[in-house]
């Protein structure tokens, strides 16, 4: 009797379970982006200009919205992570003012700046691997008539 697609019940199990802490670490680590992006948005109040104080908050508004996607389960929501943490890094990054915080003693501000920036290169880094795995995951699954068709056939010739 062939049984097509049929692993043993430890491993899909351990699969599963290494998908959904995968899941789980991105998701903090949002949560965390969102947190760390308040936390910015505070300290860089008094510093910044307003017009560049409502673009930090706009974004922070935006991020909030994904995690709140991501929260209740919405699929779509880490397609969003992706971009905002490419556009957080495509505007933080290339700005020397933001390198200049640790020769200049603002710890504090360094490190939102660095702890910031990691943040988004780790998002970039574990979605795609969780967005393929989820992706092989699901393809690979059987059909429901499939190994019931498979069962009945026995081994083939």
């Amino acid at each position: 009797m062939a049984l097509v697609g049929i692993y043993p019940d430890g491993q899909v199990r351990g699969r599963r379970r290494r998908m959904e802490g995968l899941k789980r670490a991105i998701d903090w680590l949002v949560y965390a982006s969102v947190v760390l992006g308040l936390l910015f948005a505070y300290s860089a109040s008094s510093l910044v200009p307003a017009w560049l104080l409502a673009s930090i908050v706009v974004g922070e508004v935006a991020y909030a919205g994904t995690a709140v996607a991501l929260a209740r389960g919405s699929r779509r929501a880490y397609y969003a992570v992706v971009v905002l943490a490419l556009l957080v890094l495509a505007v933080s990054l290339p700005q020397p003012d933001h390198y200049a915080f640790a020769g200049n003693g603002q710890v504090g501000a360094f490190l939102i700046f660095a702890t910031g920036s990691a943040l988004q290169i780790c998002l970039l880094v574990l979605i795609p691997v969780y967005l393929r795995r989820r992706h092989v995951t699901q393809s690979s699954r059987v059909r429901p008539g499939l190994s019931a068709l498979a069962a009945t056939q026995g081994p083939a010739e």
